[in-house]
């Protein structure tokens, strides 16, 4: 619990960082609220690898960002420890490969083919002992993902859920399809407004999601994809209506945090 605490505190402070440097210290604070407010960021501060992993993230990309001399070594290291967290390390991985093949100014260049080694001796030693190198795969089986893109059934299911009756767990399925569609409306403003990194990062994290052949748990797994709330700090889109839709959405999401709140202390399913 400590871990999860003093991680969050560290990736929230870089995150504002971050974006400030990229656009203003308004934005900044925005990115936090619309992260601290999104219905399952209470993960951030329980028992699992999501706030170790988002501060991961973002330190990688705060310190490609800065360019000094150590820098890009700093990101290549937390990078690596990425790997060995969240299998969404993979789209850090080619998120910093992606900046320092289009970035020649960037110093050590070279240090970042170094990134995949703690995943290359993670994958070792479950070979040694447990004779399956792809074991983190293989072992999605247990909540019926099986990554492939053979294994793809999300339309198909998404068409099944019509015909079933709303019952609390078909309720939780239809929230996963939303929440992903909501994602995907927000890579879109990423793939227009923010820079190859952030993209990179952005689409591999949700092709993951999508080749697992299951949505379960995208509600939990979009507290990662940091751009997301970048993208929606910085939506300056004007409506045929005006009304506050920025204070709107933030009271959606935060009755929805403290519904799901509410669940998971309960023991209901959440994501």
């Amino acid at each position: 619990l400590f871990i999860s605490w003093g991680s969050l505190l560290v990736a929230l402070i870089f995150l504002f960082k971050l974006v400030k440097n990229e656009y203003s210290e308004k934005v900044g604070w925005l990115s936090l609220i619309y992260l601290l407010l999104f219905p399952t960021s209470f993960y951030l501060i329980a028992v699992y690898t999501e706030s170790l992993f988002l501060m991961l993230a973002v330190l990688t990309f705060y310190f490609l960002q800065r360019q000094n001399k150590y820098d890009l070594l700093l990101a290549t290291l937390f990078t690596s420890l990425a790997l060995v967290t969240r299998i969404f390390g993979l789209g850090l991985l080619l998120a910093l490969w992606s900046a320092v093949l289009t970035n020649k100014q960037l110093k050590y260049r070279w240090v970042t083919v170094l990134a995949p080694v703690t995943l290359l001796g993670y994958v070792y030693y479950l070979f040694l002992i447990y004779q399956d190198p792809l074991l983190i795969v293989s072992a999605q089986a247990n909540w019926n993902r099986e990554v492939g893109w053979e294994n793809i059934n999300v339309f198909s299911f998404l068409g099944s859920l019509w015909l079933k009756p709303l019952t609390d767990k078909v309720l939780i399925q239809w929230l996963e399809y939303i929440f992903f569609a909501f994602g995907i409306g927000l890579v879109i403003r990423i793939w227009r407004q923010q820079k190859l990194p952030y993209v990179i990062y952005t689409l591999v994290s949700f092709l993951i999601i999508f080749i697992s052949g299951s949505l379960m748990s995208t509600q939990r797994y979009l507290l990662v994809i940091f751009p997301l709330f970048i993208a929606l700090a910085t939506w300056r889109k004007r409506y045929p209506i005006n009304l506050p839709w920025r204070q709107i959405y933030l009271l959606i999401s935060g009755s929805l945090l403290l519904i799901f709140i509410i669940r998971f202390i309960n023991g209901y399913w959440v994501g």
